[in-house]
Formats: C-alpha cells, structure tokens, sequence
C-alpha cells in the first residue's frame, strides 16, 4: 500500500473516530479533509430546515468568515430544490450561496440523511472543476454522508429527535404548570408557613428550566464542550466524599476502584462528567439505607472511559427501570417526590453521556442491586505529553501566541492545542498581543501573515526587532506559499493552510520539551 492511501485511510478511520463519538468538531473536519485531499480552497457544509434555509455547521480554513455558525442563507434558484438534478456535485455560477471570491469554480452537493435531513456541502477550487474531480468528490461525499448519519444518532440530532424534545417540553411544561399554580394559590393567601412551600415550588421551577435549556441545547447541537487535562482518581474521590458526609446514621460503605491507566490525566468534559456521576450517585444513596455503593472506572478501546455504579439497595421495578431516563419517570417513585433532582435530571444525564459519544444502561434485580452503566469519550494523555504536563511550572509561565483572525482555524488550533495538554486563551487585536508579549515569556509564536488591516509581514519583522520576541521562535501560516520572504524575515516552520495539526502539534511539542507551556490564540474574530 502507497504512503498515500494510507495516509487517506488514516484520515478517514479519524472522521469515522469523530462521527462515533458525536464529536462538536466532525462538521469542520469534514471541510478540512476535503479542502486538504482535494487541492480545495475551501468547503463548507450547512444543515437544511424545513423553509430551504441553509445553517452553517463547519467549514474549513479559506472559507468566507460570513459563513459562520448561527447565520443562515438563502438560495431561490438552487437546482436542488427544483428537481433539475440530484445526488450529484452541481456546479453552478449562479448560487447565492458563495464560499470564495471565485464563484465560477464552487459546486454543491445535497445529502439527503432522511425524509427530514438534509444537508449540503459546498466546495470552492481555484482552477475549474474538471470531470475527474467532480467524481472523486461525489465519491468521497458518498462516504461522509454515511459518517454524517452516524455522527447525527449519535449526538440525537437528527429529526427524528424532534418529536423527543416536543415530548419533553410538553411534559416539562405540565410540570412547570403544576408548580406556577402552586405559587398562585399560596400567594393569595400568603401566611408565614407557606413561605417554605412557596420558596419551595419556585425552587423546582428554576430547576427544571435549567435542565430544559441544556437539553434544548444539546438537541440543537449549540452546548459547549469543555474539554481539558483532568485527574481523574481525585475527582471521583472528591464527589464521593460529597455524599459521605451526608449519610446521617445510614450504614453505607463506598468502594471506588480505578485502572491505574487513570491515574494519568484525561482530556475529557469533566463538567459534565461530574453532574452524571453525582447524578447516579444521589439515586444510589437515595434508595440505599444500608449496604455498599461502589464506582468503578476502567480505559476501553477507541479512547472511551466506562464507569460502573452499583448499589445494593432498593431495586427498582421493571416497568421503571426500562424508562428511567424518560422525563419525570423517576417520579413514579416515592422516593424521589421531594427530592433536589428534577423530572429531567436523568434525562439530561443520558443526554451528556450520548453527547460526550458514550452510552448508558440500567439493570436491577432482586439480590443483584442496581447497577448503571455508561461510557464516555476520554482520551489518556500519551507517557510523554503526560510526563511534560507534570513538569513543576517555572515561575514566569511560556505561552504561545496565536495571531489568527479566521474563527474556524482558531477554533480548531484551539482544539487541538487543549487536546495536547496546552490551555488556550484568545484575544482580538495586535495590541492585545503585544500586550501579553510584554508581560509574558513565549515558547513560540504562530501568526497568520493575512490577516486584515495588518502587513502580516510587517508584524513577523516587528515580532523579530522586538526584544521580548527577538529568540523565540515564530511558525508562520498563510493560504499563500511565501515562505522564502517569511524564513528571510525571522520564521523557523511554515505551513500552508489547511493546516496540517498533527504536524504542528509535533513541532509545539518539540519546543515543548525544552519548556512548558501554556497557549495564548490571539484572534480578530470573537467566538459566539
């Protein structure tokens, strides 16, 4: 096999990789493998409502910074809509949809998931599209419309989920009813002792519309991911010491057993990790008056963590059991009427799991217990970022500068950067960069020298002539092949857009093992 068709067949086991974990980042993987195995400048793809209305869900470096997510478009004449052709790349000069300066050399490709899906991927070259082109594309489409589908179940974003939030919101509603009139009725006669009532009841509706806006987020695929470096075995001793000490005279012992794999760090959610697991562990305690509760947590294959919670109390009955992750389900028992967790609490846990590309079982039997499983996506940090990461940190911490103004390409060096260990921060303009330039130690500098309303060369010289930046070494990226002017000019790297991350990661880290580091991103255009 040729160094590359293995390179693309890594690539794509990577895409696969995102789309089995509902990974937020798969949509700009996506472009960025099209614009980088198809001498593309750049490809965009957009999800498809029920009005014909295009919404922008990743594109790759090059493309157009309007096409940002939470803006949306139209095309009155798309040749899709109208029948004229189907399940091909169209090519069309004419589509107000425009990725590039060049709308000449831009074509669209429809991707109808289900009846209800629909999406398309726009892609944009410099030279005209040739035939030869145009079918290895379609092919290539094909295939990622498969990893779309997956990448959809996985994160319960598809349509067919629709119907699933409706319910919720229906029955959340009722709920939400229930309380509001509770309120009405103690405050026309409001008298002292119903104060705790009243305080009570306004209590469960913030609750429960909370819990309703994070799964309402989740659903629309706009809840944030807080991915970082995390010690595991010390946050699940410290939840399991949280419920220790509320007890009372219960008779509970705790076990927790964890692969020694975890006691390196873990690039995970650990937000969310913590709302499930004190989640499961409140139910747990909850039906369990004596006995023992254990949690357990094991590495898996494909970068999943699992983790196991068992308790030796109350079982829970059949017919609650099959639908205890349905809202409001946990209600049925008595148990759980006055409780802190809301009707959705459990909903929302079996939301977070699916979102951070796991699943989650319950079984529970007489003489057996209950038990919860579920896994999540967890990636253990490699023996030598892990050891760097451990380093004792000097006491001027190194950063790494970032001058990026596309919001895509900062997103991802954002990304990739956190995935490594490095803990991202990102400013706006020239002058907030060197403001932290004269502040801060840099391990090195990467600068995008197009950036608008600044000579991106003229700022590599002035980072060069600067005393503070005078040794540290700057890794240049442009769409444009200037490196003979950028490595005259001071540049040690430079890389062509779209960036090869895996590459620079490689070239941070051999920096990185001189000194540790932080990341600085500095970018003129601000996250949403």
């Amino acid at each position: 096999m040729t160094g590359a068709k293995l390179d693309l067949l890594i690539k794509l086991n990577e895409l696969s990789e995102y789309a089995r974990r509902g990974d937020e980042f798969l949509p700009d993987e996506i472009c960025n493998f099209l614009s980088n195995d198809f001498d593309l400048t750049g490809a965009a793809l957009f999800s498809i409502d029920e009005n014909n209305s295009f919404h922008p869900l990743g594109k790759s470096a090059g493309v157009k910074k309007s096409q940002l997510k939470g803006n949306s478009f139209f095309c009155p004449n798309c040749k899709h809509f109208s029948g004229v052709q189907s399940n091909n790349l169209i090519l069309d000069s004419n589509c107000s949809i425009q990725i590039s300066d060049n709308p000449g050399n831009e074509g669209c490709y429809l991707i109808n998931i289900s009846d209800l899906d629909r999406m398309m991927i726009k892609i944009a070259k410099k030279t005209a599209i040739k035939q030869n082109d145009k079918d290895n594309l379609e092919k290539a489409i094909q295939l990622i419309s498969s990893l779309i589908l997956i990448w959809l179940e996985k994160r319960g974003g598809s349509k067919h989920s629709t119907a699933s939030l409706a319910r919720i919101v229906t029955e959340t509603t009722n709920e939400l009813k229930n309380s509001s009139n509770n309120l009405i009725t103690l405050t026309s006669s409001l008298q002292h002792e119903n104060v705790t009532s009243l305080k009570k009841n306004a209590q469960n509706i913030l609750l429960n519309i909370n819990d309703l806006n994070e799964i309402s987020k989740i659903e629309s695929n706009s809840v944030s991911r807080n991915q970082k470096s995390v010690d595991l075995v010390p946050m699940i001793n410290e939840i399991v010491e949280l419920f220790k000490r509320n007890l009372g005279n219960r008779k509970i012992t705790f076990s927790v057993s964890v692969d020694k794999a975890l006691n390196k760090s873990v690039i995970l959610d650990d937000q969310k990790l913590r709302y499930i697991l004190s989640s499961l562990l409140f139910v747990s305690t909850n039906l369990t008056t004596k006995g023992e509760i254990s949690v357990n947590a094991a590495v898996l294959q494909n970068n999943l963590v699992k983790f196991v919670i068992s308790y030796t109390g109350t079982v829970i009955e059949s017919k609650i059991i099959d639908k205890l992750f349905d809202p409001f389900t946990l209600f049925q028992m008595e148990e759980f009427k006055n409780s802190p967790l809301t009707g959705l609490s459990l909903t929302l846990v079996k939301k977070y799991v699916q979102y951070l590309g796991g699943e989650i079982s319950t079984t529970s039997g007489a003489g057996k217990g209950t038990t919860f499983i579920f896994t999540i996506n967890g990636e253990v940090m490699a023996d030598i970022v892990n050891g760097i990461s451990q380093l004792p940190k000097p006491t001027s911490v190194n950063k790494v500068l970032v001058i990026e103004d596309d919001y895509a390409t900062s997103k991802l060096l954002t990304n990739y950067l956190t995935k490594w260990g490095y803990n991202p921060t990102i400013v706006s303009t020239e002058e907030q960069a060197f403001g932290v330039i004269n502040k801060e130690a840099l391990l090195a500098i990467i600068l995008d020298i197009e950036l608008p309303n600044i000579n991106g060369l003229e700022l590599l010289k002035k980072l060069h002539d600067n005393p503070q930046t005078k040794n540290t070494p700057v890794i240049v990226c442009s769409i444009e092949p200037e490196q003979q002017k950028a490595f005259m000019m001071g540049a040690v790297e430079y890389f062509i857009k779209p960036i090869n991350y895996n590459y620079l990661v490689e070239v941070l880290t051999s920096y990185k093992l001189r000194k540790n580091s932080n990341v600085l991103c500095v970018d003129d255009d601000e996250p949403t």
